[in-house]
């Protein structure tokens, strides 16, 4: 009797010690030096990315393939951060449909960490936007927008932009 649990034991013990080998496996979840070592990790498993995000933001239960509800969210301050990949091909000239109001061409190349990205902030009509970066995910479109939080102005303040540029640098495909 003693021996068909030991077996069980082993094999749980090998199973779990193999899922855990391969959730390490990816590029954000090794343990980096600086200032977002401690931060948590977003990480899409479908889609073969991650990156980090600081700990006072928390996942928001979403349903599948839903780009309408943020990935995550910070209580305190209320900012959230949308996370979406899109089935349709990369293609900058796509993404001036969504644009802020006012802007009318594709969004500007910036380089941040080893990515380019590709950003719209702030548009016309006195209202607040979230900055928006697009990236070139293997053909198809990653989009990871910052809405929030705001402070008498139409885009997040320079606090959160140097938050912004720490989670974007830190974007991995695996």
């Amino acid at each position: 009797m003693m021996r068909p649990i030991m077996v069980l034991i082993t094999a749980l013990l090998a199973c779990s010690a193999a899922s855990a080998q391969k959730v390490a496996s990816t590029p954000c979840r090794a343990h980096p030096q600086g200032e977002t070592s401690a931060w948590r990790v977003y990480a899409d498993l479908g889609h073969h990315f991650c990156f980090r995000y600081p700990t006072s933001y928390r996942p928001v239960a979403q349903p599948k393939n839903t780009c309408r509800k943020p990935a995550l969210h910070d209580e305190k301050t209320g900012a959230d951060i949308y996370v979406c990949v899109t089935a349709e091909k990369f293609r900058l000239s796509a993404l001036t449909e969504g644009a802020p109001t006012g802007i009318d061409s594709p969004p500007e190349p910036v380089r941040i960490g080893d990515n380019t990205f590709h950003y719209y902030g702030p548009g016309g009509g006195g209202v607040s936007y979230p900055d928006q970066y697009f990236f070139n995910l293997r053909g198809k479109t990653l989009s990871i927008d910052f809405d929030g939080p705001y402070e008498n102005d139409k885009t997040p303040p320079d606090e959160a932009k140097k938050m912004e540029r720490k989670a974007l640098a830190s974007v991995r495909e695996f």
